[in-house]
């Protein structure tokens, strides 16, 4: 698939200049990663950059693989760049230093000591600490944000000093980490940045969905380039949903600040969405100020109905429509599903309700109804 001008702009502009930082900004659908992927193409095929020289940063594992993939197809070979997430690079640079890298089981970690700081209380309160199992329950969530609010506080993430019982999660969680011998995700991170001098001095680092940097993540990223490296990133500052881990929208919009010299292009064209969505997340996104300013051209020719506020009925109706196939309704909320599992049992249509199977990622998404042939399944996570 060839590029459309812009994108071709951004590439060629990267690699004419090499010693000058690249930010390609771009909504859904407009090309960002395939213009990640031949800007990585460029230099290796047309500019002779040695693989060991080029570095890719992703936030999952996926969308590596997948780049590499794009890659492979047109080279016709494995590209032989280094590529993963900030964790997995962290991971390998350890490994290859020599160190020993246990990692614990984070979260059943942060479960059990949250859990330990809890029972402590209701020894104290001579068990009166709760009364019911849902407050405990509710307790637990609420010690578990609190925990990771605290981590996000030692990684630089947040400005917040904890609070005496953040700190009584944290002194716990890490107690459990030294006994287990190990150490999580938040210290491989700093664990690198402490070495980052000995971290491979790549020249070119391309960086997918920048907006999701946290601080750790963006010093890291500092570091490099102050070691000679040219920063390539993609990202949309109107997808920025990742606060809650500490990720912040300014990174990107100061871009050419953090990894100056700097050059920014904007990729207008959508080829994914039908006009009328895109027409509706315009208006929206209107609405929020400090935003890079863009017009966005549709290229799609679907012509999908927009609908939104769509009622329980009408979306049994559609289940009826398609009984027999494999169906999914996603919810924001559960209640949602739980007024959809009304409407269902008042067309005579029974169903499960079940937790959702563990793996399976559901982002920002509270609630999955999953509706088989027959007999459908209301699952939440």
């Amino acid at each position: 698939m060839s590029l459309n001008a812009e994108q071709q702009q951004a590439v060629d502009l990267t690699l004419a200049h090499p010693a000058t930082s690249m930010l390609v900004v771009g909504g859904p659908g407009s090309g960002k990663t395939h213009t990640l992927t031949h800007t990585c193409m460029g230099l290796l095929r047309e500019h002779g950059v040695p693989p060991a020289d080029i570095l890719m940063v992703t936030f999952t594992r996926a969308a590596a693989d997948e780049m590499e993939a794009r890659m492979s197809r047109v080279l016709g070979h494995p590209s032989g760049i280094a590529s993963g997430t900030f964790h997995s690079l962290a991971y390998a640079h350890l490994q290859n230093m020599g160190k020993r890298c246990h990692l614990v089981a984070q979260d059943a970690l942060k479960d059990a000591a949250v859990r330990y700081v809890l029972s402590q209380d209701e020894e104290e309160m001579n068990g009166q600490t709760f009364d019911s199992e849902d407050d405990r329950q509710k307790a637990r969530k609420t010690g578990l944000y609190a925990l990771n609010a605290a981590l996000l506080w030692r990684e630089g993430a947040a400005t917040a000093r904890p609070t005496a019982r953040q700190q009584r999660f944290l002194a716990m969680y890490d107690a459990l980490k030294t006994r287990e011998g190990g150490m999580d995700f938040h210290d491989l991170l700093l664990q690198m940045e402490a070495e980052l001098d000995q971290f491979h001095a790549f020249k070119h680092v391309l960086v997918d969905e920048v907006q999701d940097l946290n601080p750790i993540q963006l010093r890291l990223l500092q570091g490099l380039h102050r070691r000679g490296a040219q920063i390539v990133a993609i990202g949309d500052d109107n997808q920025a949903i990742y606060g809650f881990r500490g990720s912040n929208v300014e990174h990107l919009l100061q871009f050419d600040t953090h990894f100056a010299p700097a050059q920014q292009m904007v990729l207008r064209n959508n080829y994914r969405n039908p006009a009328a969505v895109v027409e509706l997340a315009q208006r929206t996104i209107a609405q929020i100020r400090g935003r890079i300013k863009r017009e966005v051209v549709v290229r799609s020719s679907r012509t999908d109905p927009l609908e939104y506020g769509v009622p329980p009925s009408k979306v049994v109706d559609r289940i009826v429509q398609h009984q027999g196939t494999r169906q999914f309704v996603i919810a924001r909320e559960r209640a949602q599903l739980d007024a959809i599992g009304q409407a269902l049992e008042e067309r005579g249509i029974s169903f499960t309700r079940r937790q959702a199977p563990s793996g399976i990622e559901l982002s920002a998404l509270t609630a999955v109804a999953h509706l088989q042939a027959g007999r459908p399944e209301l699952a939440q996570p």
